[in-house]
């Protein structure tokens, strides 16, 4: 409930306003503001009040510029950020004017939100902090009490902009303005360097926190729970920030596309250097036609003659003998995609199989405790036999060990992919996109299963082969 101040605040500005605004309602209320419902001839607003004790003593002054900076983004046109109208001073205090938005703000809806709803939902959040970022702010506060969304999820905004902060100020060399460095954000929704000033402030470090934000929106919309939500619910501060620093929260939903569990594992990464090299701002974009989104599903490998000819004769005739050099650029394009994608520490391998057959052997090892992220608790390995003939074809197969020691299960099931014809230099997205899917069904798959027992070979690469 609003201070009744606030509330006398609000009802002064529509006074002072000669009929232009009435008061309406209060909307909410936080530590240093509420915001109220007032209406005018051209609809509804939002007004924001804050707190004048916030524009007291030394404070005043990062207060008035986190209001300035607020207001040089007025009149901007990103349909995914809360628009600004007006600012000014109330009395002792300060007013925002901004659009009024009749929706409900995620923290509220989350058993609501439908698993093909959640890339709509990240992918507008992300495109508004990635604006801001361009205009040279980072938000700082990303969390889903500060996303608004319409009833069908089309609709998203960002909302709150009130501990904006320029990402070039770099006043007293700390995260935040001051000398005493004093915590702006929240707790649970914050990446570990930025709760514990484990960094000094710089563009990676805002960048760092903005993802590992997102990444706590990406983990409520898919466990429709909130992060640390244990943690909070005790209501010790200590837990919480040992959480932060520490724990690795479960993300897990078979409903939900597996690209998206990746991504907001990775944008959790508690190590600001290991989540800045996992995460980009391209993976919040919902993947094209091209990508198979349901990866937890077996693959539905038709269409196998995936490429037109575009190499010469003689260049087809030259690769096709050399299945060593096929095999080491499909190895370059597994490698490349794996680093892109944010897979965890693993090793490449290219063995002989035959005269015309070479097996490339991604492996990635039980969990470690300095690498306890992967929550991997098994050796998966993945191989990609590559046969070359009269066509160039790849099969893909996996399989699970408790052991932890090296085996050579076959590839099997059905062609990974197939072609008579092919630039192998250029043409690799139709490979890349089934490969991926490939690797995200193992992967989680690895991640979910624990085998109870100390099977064989073969039983379980038939337990979970492929096909």
């Amino acid at each position: 409930m609003a201070d009744a101040q606030l509330i006398d605040y609000a009802k002064k500005f529509c006074l002072d306003s000669s009929g232009r605004y009435r008061f309406a309602r209060t909307c909410g209320a936080g530590n240093s503001a509420s915001v109220f419902e007032i209406h005018s001839a051209n609809g509804p607003f939002a007004l924001k009040v804050y707190d004048p004790r916030f524009f007291l003593g030394e404070n005043a002054v990062v207060e008035k510029r986190r209001i300035e900076d607020q207001l040089t983004l007025r009149g901007h046109d990103h349909p995914n950020l809360i628009k600004l109208f007006d600012a000014g001073i109330i009395l002792d205090s300060y007013f925002l004017l901004m659009e009024f938005l009749p929706w409900r703000p995620l923290n509220e809806t989350l058993n609501a939100i439908a698993p093909d709803q959640i890339w709509n939902l990240i992918e507008g959040i992300a495109s508004a902090a990635r604006f801001l970022e361009e205009k040279g702010f980072v938000h700082r506060d990303i969390k889903p009490a500060n996303i608004m969304a319409s009833e069908d999820r089309l609709q998203v905004k960002l909302l709150d902009l009130g501990v904006l902060r320029s990402i070039s100020h770099f006043e007293a060399g700390g995260t935040d303005q001051g000398p005493k460095k004093p915590f702006v954000a929240t707790a649970q929704y914050s990446s570990p360097e930025y709760l514990f000033r484990i960094a000094e402030a710089s563009p990676e470090l805002w960048r760092g926190l903005t993802y590992y934000q997102l990444g706590g929106v990406l983990h409520d919309l898919i466990m429709q729970k909130p992060l640390f939500e244990e943690e909070v619910n005790a209501g010790n501060k200590y837990h919480l920030a040992y959480a932060v620093l520490k724990k690795t929260p479960v993300i897990s939903n078979q409903n939900v596309d597996a690209r998206l569990i990746a991504l907001a594992r990775n944008s959790l990464h508690k190590d600001l250097k290991q989540r800045l090299e996992r995460v980009g701002w391209d993976q919040f974009n919902r993947p094209g036609t091209g990508f198979l989104s349901d990866a937890r599903k077996r693959l539905r490998l038709g269409d196998t003659k995936v490429f037109a000819s575009r190499a010469g004769d003689q260049e087809i005739d030259r690769l096709r003998l050399n299945a060593t050099k096929i095999a080491q650029i499909i190895a370059d394009w597994v490698r490349d995609t794996l680093l892109n994608e944010g897979f965890p520490r693993h090793a490449l391998t290219i063995t002989n199989v035959n005269e015309r057959t070479r097996a490339i052997w991604i492996t990635f090892l039980p969990v470690h405790a300095s690498d306890e992220d992967t929550k991997l608790e098994c050796l998966l390995e993945v191989g990609l036999q590559v046969s070359t003939g009269n066509e160039i074809e790849i099969q893909a197969g996996f399989a699970l060990t408790r052991s932890g020691s090296r085996y050579g299960a076959k590839a099997a099931g059905e062609p990974l992919w197939t072609t008579d014809t092919v630039q192998l230099e250029s043409d690799s997205a139709a490979f890349i996109d089934r490969f991926l899917a490939v690797m995200i069904t193992a992967y989680d798959r690895a991640d979910q299963m624990v085998p109870e027992f100390e099977a064989s070979r073969d039983q379980i690469a038939q337990a979970i082969t492929i096909s």
